[in-house]
């Protein structure tokens, strides 16, 4: 158990957790410490703003740990959803406290370790993750590089903060996900998470104490959320593809079975040693080969093209999701630039004052 956690019990709240109460992870910007028993996390759909539909399995978060919560987009139609396991009790802190506690040097190591382990157990969960490349390029906070098509990316150890100056990237070098393009601040990477450059690629590195110091909206946990529940989607859109198109091609299923028949009628492994073949002793075998064909089969045809549809659907809201995430980076960066010019101001007057009192 963290030793901050009477700042956790002080300054949030603590509440039993309920497994007919699941907890929907797009409602607020929240840390959730497990005080005991464990969390399961899943991926569900949404329909008017609640859980619909069947869970998908993501992993699951033990005592000790923490997991995260944030405000999600309006018209996001899929979240996290975080189920109690039995005798599970919960401590709840809100984003301002968590900035609050992240710059006591005491907690501040702890409140790393917590996140560092969240995001690493996202990172797992997009299907088709491979590890880093031998000759990727390990980063480390202050850093700025520039990679080229191809070249790759991670972090040396802990979290480390990247954000594209220029170029766009493919996360984990996966095709199905989309690219992150130009001006995606904020984005994390945990040993074993990669960046491949797209393009021509220039990135700067920050520490995780810059993220919490400077990202006032969790605006980088928020695109992590994003990029890996869609990969849920679109791997879940190709598996669903794959199974209907296996359903328009020929099968051709073999059965074969082998016994042996019992020695003695009065023996007392008679009951044991029954051939397949009644009154038959000794070996004895069978076979069956069945075959399909699906002539015809316009419901298998019409199932393989709606998710083929389905497919494409997904891609074209990936596309919409690079440019909300660009979007929202623009205006944060923006708020970051009129916060930096009105502190300027206000030192400039404070030396103004100190220079008027002097006299």
């Amino acid at each position: 158990m963290p030793p901050d956690l009477d700042f956790w019990l002080q300054n949030g709240s603590v509440q039993d957790g309920d497994s007919n109460a699941p907890i929907l992870l797009n409602q607020g910007r929240r840390a959730w410490l497990v005080l005991s028993g464990g969390m399961d996390i899943f991926a569900v759909r949404l329909a008017d703003g609640r859980a619909v539909g069947v869970r998908v399995h993501l992993f699951r978060v033990p005592a000790g740990q923490a997991f995260w919560e944030l405000e999600g987009k309006a018209d996001r139609k899929v979240a996290l959803l975080a189920v109690a396991l039995p005798e599970t009790r919960l401590a709840e802190l809100g984003q301002e406290h968590v900035r609050e506690l992240a710059r006591q040097p005491a907690a501040a190591e702890k409140i790393r370790e917590l996140l560092d382990k969240w995001l690493s157990e996202l990172s797992r969960v997009p299907a088709g993750l491979r590890p880093p490349p031998h000759d990727c390029l390990f980063l480390r906070p202050g850093m700025s590089v520039a990679l080229q098509p191809g070249q790759t990316a991670t972090s040396r150890q802990g979290v480390v903060w990247v954000g594209l100056q220029g170029g766009a990237a493919k996360p984990m070098g996966l095709d199905d996900l989309p690219p992150l393009p130009a001006g995606s601040a904020w984005f994390p990477l945990v040993p074993g998470v990669w960046l491949e450059a797209a393009t021509d690629l220039t990135l700067q590195v920050w520490a995780t104490d810059d993220f919490f110091l400077r990202d006032l909206t969790w605006q980088a946990l928020t695109n992590f959320h994003g990029l890996i529940l869609e990969g849920v989607v679109r791997s879940r859109q190709q598996v669903l593809l794959v199974a209907a198109q296996k359903n328009l091609k020929p099968e051709l299923n073999a059965t074969l079975g082998l016994g042996y028949g019992g020695l003695q009628e009065s023996g007392n492994f008679r009951d044991y040693l029954n051939s397949i073949n009644h009154n038959t002793v000794g070996l004895n075998y069978s076979a069956s080969l069945m075959f399909k064909y699906p002539l015809g089969n316009n419901a298998a045809e019409g199932l393989a093209a709606q998710k083929l549809a389905q497919k494409r659907q997904a891609q074209i809201q990936s596309a919409d999701l690079d440019r909300k995430i660009r979007s929202n980076v623009l205006v944060t960066l923006e708020a970051l630039t009129r916060y930096t010019a009105a502190l300027k101001k206000a030192r400039e007057a404070v030396a103004l004052y100190q220079r008027g009192s002097c006299r």
